[in-house]
């Protein structure tokens, strides 16, 4: 297919962009498939897989490839104070009606002690 320009667009654009639209956004090997029974041009591989990168709906809609995440597991009990510490940090929350404005807490587990760590704003 020669590269020519019609209307300030290439050729080859048009061509990929009506075979995206008629394949309702199945992804670039799907247009490429489609397109090499009826047409070639030396970069098409590349302008097909940029057209599609640049595509907004299929970006939007692409599948996972990923394999699905496992199970939960739970963490073991502590044998001593200090050997597991975990932080939760929770932003800035709604101010409150009824407590004087104040919302923020911090909670601390220590193995089987719990500490309530008091903070405002000032934090």
């Amino acid at each position: 297919m020669p590269d020519i320009k019609v209307q300030d667009r290439r050729l080859q654009e048009m061509v990929i962009s009506q075979a995206h639209s008629l394949l309702a956004h199945h992804g670039a090997w799907k247009i490429l498939t489609y397109l090499q029974d009826h047409v070639w041009w030396k970069t098409m591989v590349k302008d097909i897989l940029t057209y599609c990168e640049s595509c907004t709906t299929c970006q939007q809609s692409k599948s996972s490839n990923q394999q699905p995440y496992g199970l939960l597991n739970s963490l073991t009990v502590p044998s001593y104070p200090w050997e597991a510490i975990g932080i939760n940090f929770v932003g800035l929350l709604p101010l409150s009606k009824n407590r004087d404005d104040e919302y923020n807490l911090v909670t601390v587990v220590i193995a089987a002690q719990l500490n309530h760590i008091y903070c405002t704003q000032d934090c």
